[in-house]
């Protein structure tokens, strides 16, 4: 069976069976409607569904109860770019070749963004290949943030992958980057039930990616001011301690950067020579030489494939 096919098959009755997603009537062959949501940095020792009594997640919840739940699974990779390539890909990250996350502007916003799986087939792109609407509500960080990717027609996202605050943030919205004053959770809500509605006459796909909870740099220095912050508020919270931050991460942060920049850059330097080739099935062949770059971070260049 070709890789296109399985994607076809995997991709609708897999999404289709974990979610328990109740296919609504479709014209076009009475396809199931599929909606993938997905959060960003979202631990699973945070949900109710696995065993955390104090973080309030009744939706999460249900979904796990009527649906399956995964006790023995696995993240392809630690960061976001990777991450999402595969989860759209079907590929490991060392076939897709995403290594690392995509750091501002580079491949995700500029003269020089492009779609870093634009080779692949896709779980969209097959999709829309097959009659669906797909569309995109959330973070894309795959690249070439500023137009629609991989078969999808609706596509509000985000400029960049990092999130430092969940108001005034940037987005993007009809090819154009603007500052959005509400709380982005439910700004990506809001527009993927739009595009449900929109899409309603016919089978579709809604990526519902969430830049949240994230809970990473800047935004955490934020007094919280979404409508749950007021429940958490005088909560004890042991298994999110409300303790300080150690002095160690602020004095030593800068040293910690440029240490691991160091290693980086002596890491491509080594493999300046080494060519990579990898196979996949069918005919399609590819070969990279990973060259230094100067002046270019591990995230940003790391020989257009991404490695750090």
């Amino acid at each position: 069976m070709k890789r296109r096919d399985f994607l076809r098959i995997a991709g609708i009755g897999a999404l289709s069976s974990a979610l328990r997603i109740c296919p609504a009537p479709a014209k076009s062959g009475n396809l199931p409607n599929i909606v993938l949501i997905m959060t960003d940095n979202h631990a699973p020792w945070t949900l109710g569904c696995y065993g955390n009594s104090e973080i309030l997640t009744p939706n999460i919840d249900k979904l796990a109860r009527d649906g399956t739940l995964f006790t023995r699974c696995f993240s392809s990779n630690a960061v976001c770019s990777p991450t999402r390539a595969t989860y759209l890909t079907g590929l490991m990250p060392s076939q897709h070749g995403v290594h690392c996350y995509l750091r501002a502007n580079g491949a995700q916003i500029g003269p020089g963004a492009y779609n870093t799986i634009r080779e692949f087939q896709s779980l969209p792109e097959i999709l829309a290949g097959s009659g669906y609407v797909c569309g995109l509500s959330g973070k894309w960080h795959l690249g070439d943030n500023l137009h629609p990717q991989e078969g999808f027609s609706y596509w509000v996202t985000k400029p960049h992958g990092h999130t430092s605050t969940f108001y005034e943030a940037e987005i993007i919205e009809h090819g154009r980057i603007r500052k959005e004053p509400t709380y982005l959770t439910d700004f990506w809500t809001d527009h993927g039930i739009r595009f449900i509605e929109k899409s309603k006459n016919r089978p579709f796909l809604l990526f519902l990616a969430y830049n949240g909870p994230y809970g990473l740099g800047r935004s955490l220095q934020k007094r919280a001011r979404s409508r749950h912050a007021e429940y958490y508020a005088d909560k004890e919270l042991k298994s999110f301690p409300r303790e300080p931050i150690h002095p160690w991460l602020r004095q030593n942060r800068q040293y910690v950067s440029k240490t691991m920049q160091t290693s980086a850059e002596i890491w491509l330097v080594r493999r300046s020579t080494q060519t990579f080739r990898r196979s996949l099935p069918g005919d399609w062949t590819h070969s990279s030489t990973v060259m230094p770059i100067p002046n270019t971070t591990c995230g940003e260049a790391v020989a257009q494939r991404h490695f750090c």
